[in-house]
């Protein structure tokens, strides 16, 4: 898929039960996320919502710690006033437990996130079983896309579960334009 295309995918979707979940690779430069609206226009056909758009919140896991995903997004949330929320407890995300209580508060608040991450590679082998979670658990409120280079580093979960393809995402490469070359010289 071209950038543009990406790019799209993020501005106008159809949002469906299963595979809302993106794995996109052949990423060298992430600047394409800056090209990334903060809000999309969707449809939902399966489901009796009344919800036209969702938020894309982008986030670089080199400045935002794993378990602190959850906080993250409600706090942007609260500072757009779309949820009312007092912060006195924290929702850390420390286990797969702690994403039912998350869409919860999104479903309460009729609200629905893509939530957009770069750097998943920096995570470490444990983190990255714990990120896998997001993809696992199938929901309308939320849903994950990681842009990386080439893959995860493990496609497992705890309890030797393992994310599948068919179930929990779609993958997608970014197909860079061909350059043409006239005379050794480039052309666009």
């Amino acid at each position: 898929m071209e950038e543009k295309d990406i790019i799209q995918n993020f501005s106008n979707r159809h949002l469906n039960n299963k595979t809302n979940n993106l794995i996109i690779t052949g990423i060298d430069d992430f600047h394409i996320i800056d090209n990334i609206t903060d809000t999309c226009k969707i449809s939902i056909s399966e489901y009796d919502l009344d919800i036209a758009s969702a938020l894309n919140i982008k986030i670089d896991l080199k400045e935002v710690e794993i378990k602190d995903i959850f906080n993250y997004i409600l706090k942007y949330l609260k500072e757009l006033k779309l949820v009312n929320i007092d912060f006195v407890y924290e929702l850390s995300f420390n286990n797969k437990f702690d994403i039912s209580k998350f869409q919860s508060v999104l479903r309460e608040y009729n609200r629905i996130v893509q939530i957009i991450f770069i750097n998943v590679e920096t995570l470490s082998d444990e983190e990255q079983k714990l990120f896998n979670e997001l993809y696992y658990y199938n929901s309308i409120f939320f849903n994950v896309s990681s842009f990386i280079n080439n893959n995860f580093k493990t496609y497992f979960l705890s309890n030797d579960r393992v994310l599948d393809n068919r179930e929990n995402y779609d993958k997608i490469e970014l197909i860079k334009p061909k350059v043409k070359k006239k005379n050794g010289e480039q052309i666009c």
